[in-house]
C-alpha cells in the first residue's frame, strides 16, 4: 500500500496507477477501501488529463457493476456522465 502512495505522490495523473491500486485494494477484499481509492483518484486527476479521467471512471462503474448494488452503479455512471463524453461512458457500459 505504502508503494503506491508513493508513486502516486510522484505522478498522480496516471490512471493505471490509481486502478492498480483499486485491484490491489480488491485483492485484499476490500470493497470499501477500492471506493475510497476511486474516489480519491477521481479527485486528483487534473481536469486535463481526459483520457485517465474517462479510465478511472471506467474502472469505477467495473468496481460498482462487480461488487455492488444497482443503486450505487447508477450513481457512479451519474457522475461518470457529468464530466465525461455522454457516448464514451455509455459504450464502456454496454
Amino acid at each position: 500500500m505504502n508503494d503506491f502512495e508513493r508513486l502516486l505522490v510522484a505522478d498522480s495523473n496516471q490512471s493505471y496507477l490509481w486502478i492498480q491500486y483499486m485491484a490491489f485494494m480488491l485483492d485484499k477484499l476490500d470493497v470499501e477501501a477500492a471506493r475510497k481509492v476511486a474516489e480519491r483518484a477521481i479527485k486528483s486527476i487534473g481536469m486535463t488529463a481526459e483520457a485517465d479521467k474517462l479510465n478511472l471512471w471506467i474502472a469505477y462503474m467495473n468496481l460498482e457493476n462487480s461488487f455492488g448494488t444497482e443503486d450505487s452503479l447508477q450513481k457512479v455512471v451519474v457522475r461518470a456522465l457529468e464530466c465525461n463524453d455522454t457516448m464514451k461512458v455509455y459504450l464502456q457500459l454496454i
